[in-house]
C-alpha cells in the first residue's frame, strides 16, 4: 500500500472521528475529544471547545487529503513529504484548538 493510500485512509478516519465532536455528541470523557483539565471541568466549555476542535480536525483531514492527491507521485516518493502533508495540518489544528481554549480561562 502506498503512502498516499495509507495516509488517505488516516484522513478519512480523522474526518469520521471529528464529526461527532462537531455535532456535540461526545460527552465529557477520559478517552475521546479535546481533553484538558479546563474542558473536563465544565460541560459549558467541553462542548464548544470540542466542536471547534472537531471543525479544525475535519479541515486538517480535508486539506491533507487534497494535497496528497494533488502532489505528483515523484514528490510523494520522498518519505518525509507524505508524513509532513498529514502532520502539519494536524498539528495546526491542535494549536488552533488550544488557542481557542484561551477564551475560556
Amino acid at each position: 500500500m502506498t503512502a498516499r493510500v495509507s495516509l488517505s485512509i488516516a484522513c478519512v478516519v480523522l474526518a469520521a472521528v471529528s464529526i461527532p465532536m462537531i455535532l456535540q455528541k461526545v460527552p465529557p470523557n477520559p478517552l475521546y475529544g479535546l481533553r484538558t483539565k479546563l474542558t473536563l471541568s465544565k460541560s459549558e466549555i467541553w462542548y464548544p471547545a470540542n466542536a471547534f476542535s472537531g471543525r479544525m480536525l475535519l479541515g486538517a483531514a480535508g486539506l491533507s487529503l487534497a494535497i496528497l492527491w494533488v502532489l505528483p507521485e515523484a514528490i510523494l516518493a520522498r518519505p518525509w513529504i507524505p508524513l509532513a502533508v498529514f502532520m502539519v495540518p494536524l498539528l495546526a489544528s491542535v494549536v488552533a484548538s488550544f488557542l481557542y481554549l484561551r477564551r475560556f480561562s
